[in-house]
């Protein structure tokens, strides 16, 4: 089938949802379908972009507004640099700094000003460019069926506005109308999500926690709502650790992603001050103030790894001997770093902040390691055990760490369910 994804987080954006649907077009264009995305023009520094997926064709527009502007700002500053002094793209753990200086943090700022006024944030200056881009791709490409990819949510109002008669999949992921939307959007955005619930061809999420609220809310048939969850890439056999941590002593912990207001990490930080033998490291983009002052409180146990690119971050999970996982508050959300995990083949931690937090069984079920609330106390009995279990050389005991157990989470596997969820012409019914 010929396929046209719409999509404001694509690569070189590295975000979750950009890298979802780079490995999910990726593997669609391996099983032969012809897809296309439609996507914004937006500059990345080298050293915190990915490339675009093989074998996709991928078809750019401005960002349109003051959000253009900047991003031209930044492909200016990035141009002008020596070759010499480039960035390159991060492969040891080292802190990469901004590329912005007093004026583009200016111009950054505006832009954020300017979505406190646009719904649902400053993205949607996208949508001239991406609606006038879309009237010439339409009949040029004829695609079978559109996808819009959410967050944000313009791209749902793009593909309800400019689709025609074409049929198309909303990728939702996390509803529209989320715990962290701010309020002077509700209302808009419970009409945008019902609108897509009942209008879409068909409606994807990723947790069935997401799945049941939106029957609940909008009263759309079932078999019009399905799963796909997040998904990890991996080669076909398990691949051997990397060089891990030398202290044989010391329990190496390692936590990638980003922190939210609903996503804490105040108290592993403190269970890992607790525990002496014990070493946490963090690599996030950003930091809060507070989190700072915790790490920086311990710098012995905790350390600050900054942003790093997408390899890094996947080449450093197999080093360690146990990956942390920080549970949402909302059991309607599971973050996508756990399944990213998997292919690291690594014992994972879960620290789990809400009752009904599917990630909890996810990971006790598949014995991929252990869960346990994210509460002090319940944390420092579970390092210390952990400590205990490595130095009597049984960490892994018990777990099933290969590929077998967590195959349907493979990015490979995951496009197939998407696949099968295209709105195939009769005539080739029997092929899908």
């Amino acid at each position: 089938m010929r396929i046209l994804l719409l999509a404001y987080a694509f690569p070189p954006l590295a975000t979750p949802q950009a890298l979802r649907w780079y490995y999910l077009t990726r593997e669609l264009a391996a099983r032969g379908h012809d897809v296309h995305v439609l996507a914004p023009d937006l500059v990345v520094d080298p050293s915190d972009s990915i490339d675009e997926p093989p074998g996709v064709v991928v078809h750019r527009c401005s960002p349109g507004g003051l959000t253009a502007q900047i991003h031209e700002y930044r492909r200016r500053r990035i141009d002008a640099r020596p070759v010499e002094n480039a960035l390159p793209v991060v492969t040891t753990p080292a802190p990469v700094a901004s590329s912005l200086n007093w004026k583009g943090r200016l111009h950054r700022n505006l832009d954020l000003g300017l979505g406190y006024f646009m719904y649902p944030d400053s993205t949607s200056q996208w949508l001239p460019p991406a609606r006038a881009q879309l009237r010439r791709l339409l009949p040029a490409l004829r695609p079978d069926v559109l996808i819009a990819s959410h967050e944000p949510a313009g791209v749902l109002q793009l593909a309800l506005d400019s689709r025609g008669d074409t049929p198309w999949i909303a990728d939702l992921g996390d509803p529209v109308l989320a715990d962290y939307t701010p309020v002077r959007w509700h209302r808009r955005a419970h009409a945008l999500e019902a609108r897509v619930c009942h209008e879409a061809s068909h409606v994807v999420v990723t947790t069935e926690a997401t799945r049941a609220r939106l029957l609940r809310r909008h009263g759309a048939a079932p078999s019009r709502i399905s799963v796909v969850s997040q998904g990890f890439d991996a080669p076909r056999e398990r691949p051997p650790r990397s060089a891990a941590m030398t202290d044989p002593g010391t329990l190496e912990l390692f936590y990638g992603g980003r922190f939210y207001p609903f996503r804490d990490p105040t108290a592993l930080i403190q269970a890992v001050g607790a525990v002496p033998g014990v070493r946490l490291r963090i690599a996030s983009p950003e930091l809060p103030d507070e989190i700072q002052r915790l790490c920086l409180a311990n710098p012995a146990q905790v350390e600050r790894l900054g942003r790093l690119s997408h390899e890094a971050t996947l080449a450093l999970q197999r080093t360690h001997d146990v990956l942390v996982n920080l549970g949402n508050r909302s059991p309607d959300q599971t973050p996508g770093k756990l399944f990213e995990y998997f292919g690291a083949c690594r014992p994972i931690l879960h620290l789990s902040s809400s009752p009904g937090d599917p990630a909890e069984s996810i990971v006790t079920r598949q014995a991929r390691g252990w869960s346990r609330p994210n509460e002090t106390p319940a944390i420092v009995e579970a390092l210390i055990g952990l400590l205990e279990r490595k130095r009597a050389g049984g960490l892994e005991a018990g777990l099933d760490l290969g590929f077998d157990s967590v195959a349907a989470y493979r990015w490979s596997a995951l496009a197939r369910r998407i696949e099968r969820l295209l709105p195939w012409p009769a005539a080739r019914t029997a092929i899908a």
